[in-house]
Formats: structure tokens, C-alpha cells, sequence
């Protein structure tokens, strides 16, 4: 029945058999990492990034879709080229830890033109390397291809990022055809690795869209970029999680009079848990 306070008293129901026991699950939770430029998150000016920043980006939304199956370890750092995400991965996953799905999305920094931008800049051929070489390592402790997604960089909006770079007294240090050189090699890297891709250069310049709209000053992601990403990251990722068992029932399914049961096991918390 339901009180006039709104509180529903439910029956005891037995626990669905495809959830598993919660207490051991939530001990060993499956996780997905996404390893990125700051980009992902539509801004450069944060830093590094271990923290939420912008709900409204693709990372985040995913949460919100795996929070029950996966957690998700976002890592962003700031104005970082696939140089340095490859020295750095080691300290980031390891033996010790196997995702379930691993996203990698660089580009937008390799791709600075050398002349304007050198100490960003990644020689198209060692990019291609840089991506190869993570997708190795991260076979070599155990995370297979098929749980890999490689995320090219977006188009550039030239104009407005233009207007950037002059206004912090720099001339043009992007362009968006050679992000395309970029991305292309990311595509190639995906197919010659065996991972999946997702090509955001190509698919938000398709039918003649308008790329400004996903961009908040040319390069990085605005909350429709953001969206788009999401858009079409999930079906990739989903594929990857969708076999895991949920970690915890759903609100649902928790039975009022008992949470205990329904969140921790038949049985009850253990007595070194009860108050």
C-alpha cells in the first residue's frame, strides 16, 4: 500500500536469478576506462582531469547508462598528445586491473600544425605508432582488441577557432584537413589492430552539417558535441557490457522492507555490519 507520507510497502519478493550476489559483485566491479585529451570534455582551460566536470559529456552519460553494470574511469589530461599517453598508460592500467571496454581518443593535439604549435605536435606516421603501440600494451596485460574502441578527432571549425588563437595573440595553429590526416590514421590503426572505431571527423561533416554546432570555440566539444559523441559511442560500448550482470537490483525490484536483503545478499548484512 502506499502512506499518505508516499512510502510504498512492498511483499518480500525472491531475488530475480540474474542478478548475483551483491555483496561479492560490488567487491568486483567490472569498470570501463576512456583515456582522452581534455577535448572530451569540450574544455582545455580545467587541467587535468579525475573528476566530473561537464555531466552533460559523453563519459558521464555513459555512467548514467552502466552505473549498475560498471563504473567508468575518466581520465583527461589536458593538452596531452598520444606522446605522452603512451608513456603514461603503464601507470594507468595495468595487470592488476582488466576493463571491460577501454576508449582512446587523441588527435587534436597531434595534429597542431608544427610550425605554429611544435610542442604538441605528433608527426602523422609516429601518431599511428603512439595509437598501436597502446593498443599492444594494453593486449599485453590482458585487455584484448575486442574490448578497444579508438576515437578519432573531430573536424576543426577553422574560422571560429581562428578567432581563439588570435585572441590569446597566436596565429592559426590547426587545420581541419589535416585532422583528417589524422583521423584517417586512426581509422587505419583500428582496422590494421582489429578494434572498433568511431570516426567523429567523418560523421559530424556528413550531409553537410553544420560541425560549429558541436564545437564551443572550434576545436573543443560543445554540449551537442558532446551529445553526438555520446550518440554514437554507446552502441559501441553497449555491445561490450551488455553480457555483464547487473551489480545491483534495480530501484525497483529493492524490497522496502527488507533493503537489506535485496542489496546485500540473502541473509542480511553480516552482524560486524549491523549497527
Amino acid at each position: 500500500m502506499v502512506t499518505q507520507a508516499g512510502l510504498q510497502l512492498e511483499a518480500i519478493q525472491p531475488r530475480p536469478p540474474e542478478y548475483q550476489d551483491y555483496r561479492q559483485a560490488c567487491t568486483t566491479t567490472p569498470s570501463g576506462f576512456q583515456l582522452s585529451d581534455l577535448i572530451a570534455l569540450g574544455c582545455s582551460r580545467w587541467g587535468q582531469l579525475p573528476r566530473c566536470l561537464d555531466m552533460r559529456a559523453h563519459a558521464w552519460a555513459c555512467v548514467s547508462r552502466r552505473q549498475q553494470k560498471c563504473d567508468v574511469l575518466n581520465r583527461g589530461f589536458s593538452g596531452y598528445n598520444t606522446r605522452w599517453a603512451r608513456i603514461i598508460l603503464p601507470r594507468l592500467v595495468g595487470n592488476w586491473d582488466s576493463p571491460t571496454v577501454v576508449t582512446i581518443f587523441f588527435g587534436a593535439n597531434d595534429s597542431s600544425l608544427r610550425e605554429e604549435n611544435p610542442r604538441q605536435h605528433v608527426p602523422l606516421d609516429e601518431f599511428a605508432a603512439n595509437l598501436s603501440s597502446m593498443v599492444h600494451y594494453l593486449r599485453s596485460v590482458g585487455i584484448t582488441e575486442s574490448r578497444v574502441v579508438l576515437v578519432t578527432p573531430p573536424p576543426l571549425c577553422e574560422a571560429a577557432w581562428e578567432r581563439h588563437c588570435l585572441a590569446q595573440g597566436h596565429r592559426l595553429n590547426r587545420k581541419n584537413e589535416v585532422a583528417g590526416k589524422y583521423a584517417r590514421a586512426c581509422a587505419q590503426v583500428a582496422q590494421d589492430c582489429g578494434t572498433d572505431v568511431l570516426d567523429l571527423w567523418t560523421l559530424m561533416q556528413e550531409d553537410n552539417q553544420d560541425t560549429s554546432a558541436f564545437l564551443s570555440d572550434g576545436l573543443h566539444l560543445s554540449p551537442k558535441g558532446n551529445d553526438f559523441v555520446f550518440s554514437h559511442l554507446w552502441p559501441l560500448v553497449e555491445r561490450k557490457v551488455s553480457a555483464l550482470p547487473l551489480l545491483l537490483p534495480d530501484w525497483k525490484d529493492v524490497a522496502a522492507g527488507d533493503p537489506e536483503w535485496s542489496l546485500l545478499g540473502e541473509g542480511g548484512p553480516a552482524p560486524a555490519e549491523m549497527d
